[in-house]
């Protein structure tokens, strides 16, 4: 990703985050987050700092994106070659199209490419959907952690899968 995608990532994040997690929280608390989390300069450091990113584009507009993170572990992962899925969203409107499993794999390849034993996220306890997407690819439950969302602290699910090479 060039820092020049930086205006669209923020977009597609601040967009698809708030379709997915908006009608949990109170406006407060996601203005907090989505400024703290999408802000172009945090992204372009983000960037720098070696986060990896990737952009899904239709014709017109950015329409997903992941986030792997090489950085703070959870216990249930601490001894391990791995890296932290730390965000994957797809606009609602691409739903069913294929373009969550386009991404996944693409992670997925990333980590073989890189040689890393494992894929690790975290995933709100109570987003059915996303854990049987996450659990159709073979990821596991293997713990748990806090997520906070402004003033708001949901526990989540840590989902660990192994990498075949």
């Amino acid at each position: 990703m060039e820092l020049s995608d930086v205006p669209q990532l923020s977009e597609v994040g601040r967009f698809s985050f708030q379709e997915a997690f908006g009608d949990t929280n109170s406006t407060e608390d996601m203005e907090v987050y989505l400024d703290r989390s999408f802000n172009l300069d945090i992204l372009k450091r983000q960037i720098l700092k070696g986060n990896i990113f990737y952009l899904a584009e239709s014709v017109s507009m950015a329409v997903g994106y992941f986030k792997l993170l090489h950085g703070p572990k959870v216990p249930e992962v601490d001894n391990l070659n791995c890296i932290q899925l730390e965000r994957i969203y797809v606009r609602k409107e691409c739903y069913g199209l294929g373009l969550g499993a386009a991404l996944m794999k693409t992670a997925i390849d990333y980590c073989v490419i890189h040689k890393i034993d494992y894929l690790w996220l975290g995933v709100w306890q109570e987003n059915q959907r996303a854990i049987t997407f996450y659990e159709n690819f073979g990821f596991e439950k293997v713990g748990t952690k806090l997520f906070k969302i402004g003033e708001n602290v949901t526990e989540d699910f840590v989902m660990l899968l192994k990498i075949k090479s």
